[in-house]
């Protein structure tokens, strides 16, 4: 799970049957979190630190354009040629 709150930001391995169940988990442990579902499988050889740096800044950039966060798919975004293997 990527996450963000008024505190901070961060990555917070959850295991859930769905992707709803996992944001419940993180908003649980992060009170008014934004969270994003993001599989772990899915990450596996790409930079995760990366993909959340740019998640941030998608999510940042859509808070300001729409008034409200469209939260964003950190695999479609642009850090995916930041990619390193183990990282």
């Amino acid at each position: 799970m990527f996450f963000c709150t008024d505190e901070g930001f961060g990555i917070e391995m959850v295991q859930s049957l769905d992707e709803a169940y996992a944001v419940d988990i993180v908003q649980a442990l992060q009170p008014g979190a934004v969270a994003r579902a993001v599989p772990a499988a899915s990450l596996e050889g790409k930079n995760k630190h990366r993909l959340l740096s740019d998640w941030m800044d998608a999510l940042e950039e859509s808070m300001a354009r729409e008034g409200g966060p469209a939260i964003p798919n950190p695999l479609t975004l642009g850090g995916l040629e930041h990619e390193h293997p183990g990282s």
